[in-house]
């Protein structure tokens, strides 16, 4: 496979920004990654989401024809990275036609983009087709290319987003790697097993979308009077395909992250599979992360921030796996800035704010993730000692639960006796499981019952039990992904399901026996105080200067305060979220 020229990254996206330009679009800038006025997505994860409302109709836009490089994320693909072909952030090139151009001209743009922009071989570039969508099928066979290259497929669809709405056919332009020759392409796409879609050696590279038709709530769909172009095609997968690489990890949007890595771990790229592994997760989530935070995401337990959160923590992970020093994410996150802060400004800007949220995040979590980590390792060490206890204890937990009227007592003292787990934890941790059943459950036997059956049915040989990756999250904080991710490299799986049912519990009886009563009368007392509310900078600064506008005593308002006195203070602003909303 050879292609004509070498392009770096920003020449890619600077060629395929001009090339549109060239044929009347206006360039229009990367929206951020926290959606503008749309509370159905979380984070901008397409090049059209900014464009919505020209889409539906709502908005007009400052020109029938734009192109984007528009920088997006996908939550979906954060379990995925690792391998050669997934991302959570990429940036993709898109031209849009708001009721102007239509199907001939972006079919034959966009193949005129790929052969002479990005100098591809065309006798390498397939199309992919809606099944009822001859137009296109058309268009392509006019444009030159034989009917063997043009694939039909029923889901090559888009939309609507909701039950109605705007809709449309798509058609897709794929790349072949492999190593079949043009003569051999006929007889080859006999095969059911190649072809796009089907066959690994097939890049998908540039989807169009042919937005036609409206969705009706009864099933039908109309023409629209004004037919829209939404196109995407990824930079990260295109840039590999023009520099002839294996990967969009072996291009220049990561040389200098990757060895920075590698200077950091002394640990070679390329060197071994589960090396390659843990560089490719730090240095796509770091990369992430810099985006996120820079366009004003900050770590939290809900939310994008969450989703912010996890991949800092997993990035970290693997930074122990190579022996990486913590803090080193800040080190990393200025290769970032330093490749992509001159056409994404924001990273310059923001610069400062993005090292230290990483900083106060890697050092709040590294003795957490230590801890978790020496006693999963541990428990994952244990398993056939663990299900050799259980074993020999399984029968008479039968035969207690069995009884008509039997005590719980009598589970409490066998799991005692028993010492299952490192330091008896996992006896310990079915008692304060017994335990949580009998604050919350109504039906307190038949409910231990359920429990200890599930118990004894558990393979606690090849399984992480729900009560320790419960612990593990909920007294250590060490996330339950984490935990799933490191039980996976040892062939164990986690018990989700029991681990999801005893968080509930934890939260009916926090819930049940909450200590917070009082809220109401605090409330009433602020006002009597004269006191508003305090205002909140966490969002876009770690440090501010406050004032004391209240300080409580017994929950009484008071004046003053001696030394070793339990007060409260309210504070007219404040960085600090509360516990488990973000930073501490």
């Amino acid at each position: 496979m050879t292609i004509n020229k070498y392009l770096s990254s920003d020449e890619i996206r600077d060629s395929f920004l001009n090339y549109f330009v060239k044929k009347k679009h206006i360039t229009h800038p990367s929206s951020s990654l926290i959606p503008a006025n749309d509370p159905t997505l979380l984070l901008t994860n397409s090049g059209m989401a900014q464009f919505k409302s020209y889409f539906s109709g709502e908005s007009k836009p400052p020109k029938p024809r734009i192109t984007t490089s528009q920088k997006c994320f996908r939550s979906t693909d954060i379990d995925e990275v690792g391998d050669n072909t997934h991302l959570t952030l990429f940036e993709m090139l898109g031209n849009f036609s708001f009721g102007d151009y239509f199907k001939e001209e972006a079919c034959k743009w966009g193949l005129e983009l790929l052969i002479n922009e990005f100098g591809l071989e065309e006798n390498r570039i397939f199309a992919t087709v809606h099944s009822d969508d001859s137009e296109a099928k058309k268009i392509w066979l006019n444009l030159g290319m034989p009917e063997h290259k043009i694939f039909s497929f029923d889901d090559n669809w888009w939309g609507p987003a909701g039950l109605e709405g705007p809709c449309g056919p798509c058609s897709e332009l794929h790349y072949y790697t492999g190593d079949l020759l043009p003569n051999d392409y006929k007889s080859a796409s006999k095969n059911k097993s190649w072809g796009p879609n089907v066959s690994d050696e097939f890049l998908e590279l540039y989807n169009l979308v042919f937005t036609q038709f409206y969705h009706h709530l009864d099933g039908r769909k109309t023409e629209l009077p004004k037919k829209n172009i939404d196109t995407g095609m990824g930079l990260e997968r295109l840039t590999s395909v023009i520099q002839q690489v294996d990967s969009c990890y072996d291009t220049d949007l990561f040389t200098e992250i990757i060895e920075k890595i590698e200077n950091l771990s002394g640990i070679q790229w390329k060197k071994s599979k589960s090396s390659d592994k843990a560089i490719i997760i730090i240095a796509e989530h770091v990369r992430s992360a810099t985006f996120l935070i820079g366009d004003g995401v900050i770590p939290e337990n809900t939310g994008r921030g969450y989703i912010l959160r996890r991949i800092i923590r997993r990035a970290m992970r693997y930074g122990m796996t190579l022996k990486i020093k913590a803090p080193f994410m800040g080190l990393i996150a200025e290769e970032v800035i330093r490749k992509m802060g001159h056409h994404y400004s924001e990273l310059i800007e923001n610069k400062p704010f993005i090292l230290k949220v990483l900083e106060v995040e890697e050092t709040k979590f590294s003795s957490t993730l230590q801890q978790g980590n020496t006693l999963l390792k541990t428990l994952i060490k244990d398993r056939n000692l663990i299900q050799e206890k259980f074993d020999q204890i399984n029968k008479n937990l039968i035969k207690i639960i069995s009884k008509e009227n039997f005590k719980d007592k009598e589970l409490f003292d066998l799991f005692e006796k028993s010492k299952i787990g490192p330091e008896s934890l996992i006896s310990n941790l079915i008692n304060k499981a017994i335990d949580l059943e009998k604050h919350i459950a109504k039906e307190k036997n038949d409910q231990l019952k359920l429990l200890i059956k599930n118990i004894t049915k558990l393979n606690w040989k090849n399984n992480i039990s729900g009560f320790e990756v419960a612990y593990l999250y909920d007294t250590l904080g060490f996330p339950a992904e984490v935990t799933s991710e490191i039980a996976e490299e040892s062939n164990l799986k986690i018990d989700l399901d029991e681990f999801n049912n005893i968080m509930e519990k934890l939260k009916l009886r926090a819930k049940s026996s909450s200590q917070f009563k009082g809220d109401l009368s605090l409330q009433r007392l602020f006002e009597e105080m004269g006191i508003s509310e305090t205002t909140f900078q966490g969002h876009n600064n770690l440090k501010t200067d406050s004032l004391v506008i209240g300080i409580l005593k017994n929950d009484k308002p008071t004046k003053k305060a001696n030394s070793g006195d339990e007060i409260k203070i309210i504070l007219n602003q404040t960085p600090f979220y509360p516990e488990g909303g973000g930073q501490v």
